[in-house]
């Protein structure tokens, strides 16, 4: 192959879809072959290869297939519907079976599995798309894409950079879950009064209602604001435009709430990690505007309760008690929790002393800046990485061998 000239990507790799999901299958948790769904490239440890499935097969189901399983080292990804444009690419690492709605890049040469898998993330697979009610790809599509393809030994030396920074970023990652299981339990220590400072054990928290510390918000839009907001679990209160890269808002947002730094909104609905909604704090914006349906409250002044306090315990879910005996069964209206204003602000919290509550704060606030700082090196890692896929994929920058 040329060193210079792009190549089309057949004369490098073929590709494969899936077969239909035995539903037979269904649950199935061992057996002799993964059989791989979208949904699966999501567990746990399956970040950069597939180690696990929910379902397996075993060998005498697989000869009624009529098909192949993927060989190890082959690249697979969604080519159907939203899954295909989040660019998810995944390695296999055994022989496996994927479903009809994802398709497999099998290198022609073993050698090049880890080189095919880091080209493949390359292409924002979403603008070759077909237009349709579904979006989807096809082999066609796929094959006449041109990529820059230089000799063994300069492949696998990009491949070798480029998996050394996969593994920069799993090492953090896997700090930064490290650092997170253990703010968990001091949330759950300290914001429970489980585990209190010495000089605070004699005192006691008060219970209260919600409604009595806090106060419901319900000031619309009327300055034309057009900052959009939405609950991410994640990252909190953010920007539209931020998240989705757009504003999937109307065009006339002055029925919107108005919300401003340090109010509240909860989100009734549930989400990964927040079974009856989450509740966060507006943080990084002074002004934005929220739907509706949100439930948007303020810290009332003489509440004599902390506002990065509430905001821990908050996020450390000590309401999914009191949601969840409030949380009616039934219809859902735009897929929201049945939980009304009357139930939410009704529920019962308990509060230390201003002073026990500035010293958990400072614990919590310490954990999550050690946090948000080994994020923001994660965060530097990726960007890097995407600089050396940039440069190193399409030949701007050679590597010597």
């Amino acid at each position: 192959m040329s060193t210079s000239v792009k190549q089309r990507l057949d004369s490098f790799c073929k590709f494969r879809g899936g077969v239909g999901f035995p539903e037979a299958l269904q649950g199935r948790v061992s057996g002799d072959h993964p059989f791989i769904k979208v949904s699966d490239m999501n567990l746990p440890g399956n970040e950069r290869r597939i180690h696990t499935a929910n379902n397996y097969i075993t060998e005498p189901e697989a000869s009624k297939l009529k098909a192949k399983p993927f060989p190890p080292g082959a690249t697979v990804f969604a080519k159907v519907g939203a899954a295909l444009k989040l660019n998810r690419r995944r390695l296999l690492v055994n022989e496996t079976f994927i479903d009809n709605n994802m398709m497999a890049a099998i290198p022609l040469s073993p050698d090049d599995s880890s080189y095919l898998f880091y080209l493949m993330q390359l292409f924002d697979l979403g603008r070759l798309c077909q237009v349709g009610a579904v979006p989807s790809v096809n082999q066609g599509d796929l094959s006449s894409i041109k990529a820059y393809i230089p000799l063994c030994p300069e492949r696998q030396k990009i491949a070798e950079i480029l998996g050394a920074c996969d593994e920069a970023i799993e090492a953090q990652e896997r700090l930064i879950a490290q650092k997170q299981q253990r703010k968990k339990g001091l949330m759950q220590q300290l914001l429970t009064g489980d585990v209190r400072f010495q000089e605070f054990e004699g005192t006691a928290w008060r219970e209260v209602r919600l409604g009595d510390i806090v106060k419901p918000l319900s000031r619309k839009n009327a300055i034309g604001n057009t900052n959009v907001l939405t609950s991410s679990a994640k990252h909190g209160l953010v920007s539209q435009t931020d998240y989705f890269n757009k504003s999937v808002a109307g065009v006339n947002t002055s029925g919107y709430y108005l919300l401003k730094r340090g109010e509240f909104a909860y989100n009734r609905s549930s989400a990964k990690g927040y079974p009856y909604g989450a509740i966060k704090r507006l943080d990084f914006y002074d002004e934005g505007v929220l739907s509706t349906l949100y439930l948007c409250f303020v810290l009332r002044e003489d509440s004599g309760v902390q506002s990065d306090f509430l905001a821990h315990l908050f996020e450390a879910g000590l309401l999914n008690h009191g949601l969840q005996s409030v949380c009616q069964q039934g219809a859902r209206a735009h897929g929201l929790l049945n939980i009304t204003k009357v139930d939410f602000y009704g529920l019962k919290i308990s509060i230390p002393s201003s002073e026990e509550q500035e010293a958990i704060e400072g614990v919590l606030n310490a954990q999550f800046e050690e946090i948000a700082l080994e994020q923001n090196k994660l965060d530097q890692l990726k960007q890097q990485k995407k600089g050396l896929m940039q440069q190193l994929l399409t030949g701007k920058v050679r590597v010597k061998v």
